[in-house]
């Protein structure tokens, strides 16, 4: 059985045909596709006929109710049937289309042509030669048959009766059922419509919960700093005072200066008084620095300093993470731990072992000639990378390379295991989604209306990935805006990535929680291998200490082993502004390990700005003027002992 795909034209003339053999009976099934100005003719809820006739002839006929397989892409199944070529010869054919309120449509005419059967000739050569006795023996074997047709007809009458009380039977229960899948139909309308509701107050709640936690949060830190900065207005208040009566004294020390040069020749018959006056005041201005509070605030100040500085960095781990509140940037201190697990026969890890199962470790089936590939990824706010191309999606996931009419997105979009994302485009329109899971195979489709108002769209249960078409759009410089929250175009950012590709000698390997570890060191990258891998031996099974497959072993080595990774200097990946998602792009990923500046780092850092500029006044201000303070009460204790 063959598929044969046509396009037949609304609109234009149709070049093309269906051609097939006399007798041919489901040899040859033929997809047509419906086009109305070079495209798609949507046929969502309308039905359509075939009419054909024999070239010169009145001899004809009509084929109701063909099988329309996907509506929305004009797209007809049609069998060809002994119904259609019981005679040879060259036939004209037109699709009537009808819809509601009395629409109908008809196609341009198409041809149909079907060939004669060499085997039909063959038959009717034979039938003309008979003889008479041919005849005969014909008629004798119609007779017996008739008779058993007689015997049969009774039997059929009653199995008639019998199948008629059946169908009386079937109509009454038919009838019930349809009762009961209207009531059906409404109590699902409404259970889906309460789920929806549930999911909408299950995600405020959740929303709720995370910004009372960071209000709270946020409200300790805006406390203590209060206090703080409550603390050294209070000292700043008590020393002004203090500053005013510097000034005053400073005034009172030049007059004093005058007087003691108009008394120069006394206070040099009094010289020995006057060195051990000196004396004690050195060992005056010397106690200056502990006597004072000062050094008590400046300590106040460097504890609350250091307080700050530890949380300007937040610390992750895992193989898929999100991050909010982070800043353009660089991750510190990137550490990728190695796993290994059993994979099973339909591609999904466990932990646990069972017939047929195989050991993998993190990287070993990306491999690259002789190296393992360890692929890691940071991306900020937009999901979609941007790319674009002409034609559109099968419902089965797959690229329809026919439909010339739309755009559609290039490469899979990963959803980052949200479970709704939020989309806004520069073209309005509707969009057929198509949902992939971890192994992008389709899960199933649905549709959504775009616009510059960002639009919410559910994802399906187990969906990592997404792709989708623009239906009646073919610019290929449109914009879309996919993301975790909210965003509408006009606040459209491009899609922003890091990626790096590690290559390495082996995979990276994990038994429970010792694992291997690549790090940065001085400028290189390297591994420390703590696990190994050998051939199975006898009784690994019921080892504790190793994990096996029954082919190879997983063990814990006895001395670890460094290695240089070449060709790699830094394993941290960018960070971007508000938000951006970690992860591992391996089929078996191990674990990051990081720290990323925040945000909220970024609120402390101005903080600390501030109490820094705090420290300052005391310096340049209250420090000097209380020196000047003792340098005066030292000139008072001098001029007193000169008197």
């Amino acid at each position: 059985m063959s598929e044969i795909g046509l396009n037949i034209n609304v609109d234009s003339y149709n070049n093309e045909g269906i051609k097939t053999i006399k007798g041919n009976n489901n040899a040859e099934i033929y997809k047509l596709y419906i086009l109305k100005n070079k495209r798609r003719l949507s046929l969502v809820g309308k039905t359509v006929k075939l009419g054909y006739v024999m070239v010169g002839t009145t001899n004809g006929d009509v084929i109701e109710n063909l099988n329309i397989t996907n509506a929305e892409q004009g797209e007809i199944t049609f069998p060809i049937t002994n119904r259609i070529n019981k005679k040879d010869g060259v036939y004209s054919c037109q699709l009537a289309i009808y819809g509601a309120d009395g629409f109908l449509e008809h196609t341009a005419t198409f041809g149909l042509t079907v060939e004669a059967n060499i085997f039909t000739k063959i038959a009717g050569e034979i039938a003309d030669s008979k003889d008479f006795t041919y005849l005969e023996n014909i008629l004798d074997k119609a007779s017996k048959l008739s008779e058993k047709l007689k015997e049969n007809t009774s039997t059929a009458t009653n199995a008639n009766s019998n199948l008629e009380s059946n169908i009386t039977e079937a109509n009454n229960i038919n009838s019930k059922l349809l009762e009961n899948t209207s009531t059906a139909t409404s109590l699902n309308k409404n259970l889906e419509s309460n789920i929806d509701l549930a999911k909408e107050v299950k995600e405020t709640i959740k929303d709720l919960d995370t910004k009372n936690t960071e209000a709270t949060s946020n409200i300790g830190q805006l406390t203590d700093l209060n206090n703080k900065a409550e603390e050294l207005s209070n000292n700043i208040q008590q020393a002004l005072p203090i500053n005013s009566e510097l000034i005053k004294n400073t005034e009172s020390a030049k007059v004093a200066n005058t007087n003691l040069l108009a008394t120069n020749q006394e206070a040099t018959t009094k010289n020995t008084e006057l060195q051990a006056s000196l004396e004690k005041t050195k060992e005056f201005i010397n106690g200056l620095d502990g006597s004072q509070n000062i050094p008590q605030i400046r300590l106040d100040v460097d504890a609350l300093q250091n307080g700050l500085k530890s949380n300007q960095a937040l610390n992750y781990e895992g193989s898929s993470i999100s991050v909010d509140n982070t800043l353009e940037g660089r991750t510190e201190g990137m550490v990728i731990k190695g796993k290994t697990m059993y994979k099973k026969t339909d591609g999904t890890y466990t932990d646990t072992w069972e017939e047929g199962v195989v050991l993998e470790s993190f990287g070993e089936k990306e491999k690259v000639g002789d190296k393992y590939k360890i692929s890691i990824l940071s991306s900020g706010k937009n999901l979609f990378d941007g790319e674009l191309e002409i034609g559109s999606i099968l419902s089965t996931g797959e690229n329809d390379n026919n439909t010339l009419t739309r755009i559609r997105t290039k490469n899979y979009i990963d959803t980052k295991n949200l479970s709704q994302i939020f989309i806004s485009s520069s073209v309005s329109g509707t969009l057929g989604i198509r949902f992939y899971d971890y192994s992008k195979k389709c899960l199933g489709t649905t549709t959504l209306i775009v616009g510059n108002t960002s639009s919410r769209l559910d994802l399906r249960e187990n969906t990592r990935y997404v792709r989708f078409s623009h239906v009646d759009n073919t610019d290929l410089n449109s914009k879309y805006m996919i993301s975790e929250k909210s965003i509408n175009i006009d606040k459209f950012e491009p899609y922003k990535c890091d990626k790096k590709d590690i290559l390495i000698k082996e995979p990276l390997r994990s038994k429970d929680d010792i694992k291997d570890v690549m790090y940065e060191d001085n400028g290189q990258v390297k591994v420390n291998r703590y696990v190994g891998i050998r051939k199975y031996q006898e009784g690994d099974e019921k080892n504790k200490d190793v994990i096996t497959d029954k082919i190879n072993t997983v063990y814990i080595l006895d001395k670890p082993v460094t290695e240089i990774v070449e060709n790699c200097v830094d394993i941290d990946l960018d960070t971007f502004q508000d938000k951006t998602y970690f992860s591992i792009e391996n089929s078996l990923p191990g674990t990051l390990d990081f720290k990323v500046p925040s945000n909220i780092a970024s609120i402390v850092q101005n903080t600390a700005r501030e109490v820094n500029n705090i420290w300052d006044v005391i310096n340049n201000l209250l420090v000097p003027s209380l020196i000047d303070i003792n340098k005066n009460v030292a000139m008072s204790t001098i001029k007193n002992n000169l008197k």
